[in-house]
């Protein structure tokens, strides 16, 4: 007789196989000009990415969308969605192979979650090097006025020379102003897409500047200057708060990789937890602890300026 398990585990596995077929396979078809069957594969891969897509904003609006984008991800939202799916699938799969039930809740939780956190992670990332590259790109925005270019002329002359994300964020600024949108609602996105409260000075200093005139280059050299200061106490409270922070991950991501990894080399071992009744108010104890502490820890070590 086959084993309910493993008879699972093989479903689960050829569903995710399915899904990062239809999602993350491209490369394994041909031209959609040569053959009729790519554009077929384009057209189903399409409708689900959109299907998925719609039932997320109708759900949720644009939030993971806007998330994507601050991420500088040039997947839609829907194409996030079903590879996380699709992630969680093998894995929980292979944790049910190996592990049985509890493992697969446990991977079909965490793969999201760990997900989420990257994500969450690289729009930090991305966030700060804009923040890093604020002083020279003021400076040089304010050589070029100097040298009697537009403002506009002087972004669209700095994108390609600017690495990302600010060059990036850049060029979209320069295409959203040559389709017609003004310059000022476009730095305010911009803004609000890298969270910067520098850049947020820079905006308005220049929409008053655009109201009651004078010279931008100047007000951006005391901007550039102020902003320097800023990031080099920053710095110093990035330095300072590291060893606190980096404990703060090691704690909280070891009593779950640890129950894993004891999970995985010898399953009966952690079997009264998941089956003892007093096992199971245990591990719900220990992970609000864990939540709990987590944050606490986390909140301990951010400092906004």
């Amino acid at each position: 007789m086959i084993d309910p398990v493993l008879l699972g585990g093989v479903a689960l596995i050829l569903a995710a196989l399915y899904v990062g077929f239809k999602l993350l396979a491209p490369g394994l078809r041909q031209s959609a000009e040569s053959s009729q069957s790519a554009q077929g594969f384009n057209d189903a891969k399409a409708r689900m990415v959109d299907s998925t897509t719609q039932l997320i904003e109708k759900r949720s609006g644009n939030s993971l969308q806007v998330k994507l984008e601050k991420s500088g991800s040039q997947l839609r939202s829907g194409e996030w969605l079903l590879g996380v799916v699709a992630s969680s699938l093998v894995l929980g799969s292979l944790g049910l192979i190996r592990g049985g039930l509890p493992v697969t809740m446990l991977m079909c939780i965490f793969v999201p979650v760990i997900a989420w956190f990257l994500l969450n992670r690289k729009i930090q990332k991305r966030q700060e090097a804009f923040t890093d590259q604020l002083p020279d790109l003021l400076q040089m925005l304010s050589s070029s006025l100097r040298s009697g270019q537009s403002l506009p002329q002087s972004i669209a002359a700095m994108a390609p020379d600017m690495a990302s994300p600010a060059g990036d964020e850049l060029r979209r600024v320069t295409i959203e102003n040559r389709i017609g949108r003004d310059l000022i609602e476009s730095f305010k996105d911009l803004a609000a897409r890298m969270d910067s409260l520098d850049f947020d000075w820079v905006v308005r200093a220049i929409e008053i500047n655009y109201r009651t005139g004078g010279d931008l280059s100047v007000i951006l050299r005391r901007l550039d200057a102020t902003i320097r200061a800023r990031n080099q106490v920053a710095g110093a409270v990035r330095a300072l708060t590291a060893e606190g922070r980096i404990s703060g991950l090691v704690l909280s991501a070891l009593p779950p990789g640890l129950m894993l990894a004891v999970q995985f080399l010898n399953p009966e071992f952690m079997a009264p937890m998941f089956t003892n009744p007093i096992g199971k108010l245990m591990l719900v104890i220990a992970g609000t602890q864990l939540v709990v502490g987590s944050i606490w820890l986390s909140r301990m070590a951010k400092f906004k300026f």
